[in-house]
């Protein structure tokens, strides 16, 4: 069983995985489909732990497996902020 937060930058619910290395990494909570791809535009942490880059399909095309997309990819406020002023909080 995930244990499950609010982020409180943009309120969203999260989920904290377990890593490989035994730390515990942010993630949105629906796990999404995946095909494992090392030069892929996106990034997921596998059910084992592991964070890999890889290429996301649909619901209705064939996957290698599910995973969890790290929140701090998703987060519209963090998001936002790297876009904006490169992460920066204070505009340096």
């Amino acid at each position: 069983m995930l244990s499950t937060s609010y982020c409180k930058d943009c309120k969203k619910q999260i989920a904290f995985v377990l890593t490989e290395r035994g730390k515990y990494m942010p993630c949105d909570v629906n796990m999404v489909p995946y095909n494992s791809n090392p030069d892929g535009p996106s990034q997921v942490l596998t059910r084992g732990g592991k964070l890999i880059r890889c290429d996301l399909v649909g619901d209705a095309e064939p996957c290698e497996a599910f995973g969890y997309i790290p929140h701090f990819k998703t987060c519209r406020v963090k998001a936002g902020m790297a876009r904006t002023n490169g992460g920066n909080s204070n505009g340096d």
